[in-house]
């Protein structure tokens, strides 16, 4: 059965959903009131709401991306790299080529 959630406790919520970690509000209300996962889950989605449009100044951050932006870095990363050894492979095989007159094994038509 769900408690009424303290002043104190509500303080927390705020100041955890304020600091972009809502899956400790969550937490922090559940135990406060003995609420469900998915109603503590609405509860502080609702409570957010609210205070972002009450007291958007107390808010650091924007609500979380899901890390595309890492995602895309490792990507090009990746794509560089191999772009690198394609690049650098090829420059030998190509001054191996003048420097013997022939192509090298594999390369021949």
């Amino acid at each position: 059965m769900e408690r009424p959630i303290s002043t104190n406790a509500l303080a927390q919520v705020q100041a955890a959903v304020c600091n972009g970690e809502k899956i400790a509000a969550i937490k922090i209300y559940r135990e406060a009131t003995g609420a469900s996962l998915s109603e503590a889950k609405a509860a502080v989605d609702k409570l957010e709401g609210e205070w972002r449009i009450t007291f958007p100044e107390k808010f650091k951050t924007h609500p979380k991306s899901k890390g595309c932006g890492i995602c895309l870095i490792i990507l090009l990363s990746v794509v560089a790299l191999i772009l690198l050894l394609v690049i650098t492979q090829s420059s030998s095989k190509l001054r191996l080529e003048g420097e013997s007159g022939k192509r090298p094994a594999g390369m021949q038509k």
